[in-house]
């Protein structure tokens, strides 16, 4: 009789929450996508004010329907490569928290291997500042999470 494999033990530390842009990786995944569509798209430049216009989530979710910026090989910080692969070594979950739009997070995430979640702009939402410590509490509580950022807008 066979029993079934047992769970990893649970770490009693809390998750841990990583920033996307500048944090995990040496750019900013937007500006990467915007410089993408203009040298592929240069008569179509319009379209970006336009977009923005409707909001930041909404250029975000255009600018990822048609260009990625090479998540596969956008430059990681080894520092922050090293603080999640400990985080994961001790047990702790560890997820990825960006205003960049939830499709390149998900794919960076793929990319790094062992993210338990990702938390991310979506067409409706700008998952920055504010918006994304919010999101964050409401998931794991206020003060039930560390969170590692590299701007002021990541204070919150």
């Amino acid at each position: 009789m066979s029993r079934p494999a047992r769970k990893p033990a649970k770490s009693a530390e809390p998750p841990l929450v990583i920033d996307v842009d500048g944090t995990l990786v040496r750019t900013d995944l937007l500006q990467e996508a915007a410089l993408q569509f203009v040298a592929r798209f240069p008569l179509e430049i319009w379209r970006l004010f336009l977009w923005l216009l409707k909001g930041k989530a909404v250029l975000k979710a255009e600018l990822a329907e048609r260009v990625n910026p090479g998540i596969s090989s956008v430059p990681l910080r080894a520092e922050t490569v090293d603080l999640i692969r400990q985080a994961q070594a001790e047990g702790r979950r560890v997820y990825l928290a960006s205003a960049s739009d939830r499709r390149y997070v998900q794919e960076l995430a793929d990319r790094i291997g062992g993210i338990a979640g990702v938390f991310a702009t979506d067409p409706k939402t700008n998952l920055a500042g504010g918006a994304k410590a919010q999101r964050l509490e409401a998931e794991f509580g206020a003060g039930g999470f560390d969170y590692v950022g590299d701007q002021p807008v990541d204070f919150p």
